[in-house]
């Protein structure tokens, strides 16, 4: 099959804090792993274990700024939890809607990540660096 779309890191996407950008990054190639297994027609294992990685390594990292949301007492720290609960129950109603579809359980997951990473990084994240720069992470 032909060479699937990823979703490309940039500059733009960063927010300035080492910590977050890395782990935004690890979330992209992880992302990028479920757009290659669309060309691969995977296995229900398969995708069980990217999303397990996914779901584990969003846990690791929302985890990682509520933590500073608690620390810095960051004010839109409960909508921004809200955010990231929302997320683990998309990509959880996702796995339940395609029990038996691993390709369209894929594409939507892929469509999924691409949506909410670049849209929650542009915009919800961003919010927050003002806070967590005055509080000394960089």
């Amino acid at each position: 099959m032909n060479e699937q779309k990823k979703i490309e890191w940039s500059e733009k996407l960063k927010i300035g804090i080492k910590e977050i950008d890395e782990q935004h990054q690890m979330l992209f190639k992880i992302a990028n792993t479920v757009f290659d297994m669309i060309g691969q027609n995977p296995t229900k294992d398969q995708l069980a274990e990217v999303i397990g990685q996914l779901l584990d390594y969003t846990v690791y990292h929302f985890s990682t700024e509520e933590k500073y949301f608690g620390e810095f007492k960051y004010d839109k720290s409960e909508e921004h939890t809200a955010y990231h609960n929302s997320f683990e129950t998309k990509v959880l109603e996702l796995q339940n809607k395609y029990p038996d579809n691993n390709l369209e359980l894929a594409i939507e997951i892929a469509d999924f990540l691409e949506n909410w990473l670049v849209e929650h990084i542009m915009h919800s994240d961003k919010e927050y660096v003002e806070c967590f720069k005055l509080h000394g992470l960089k």
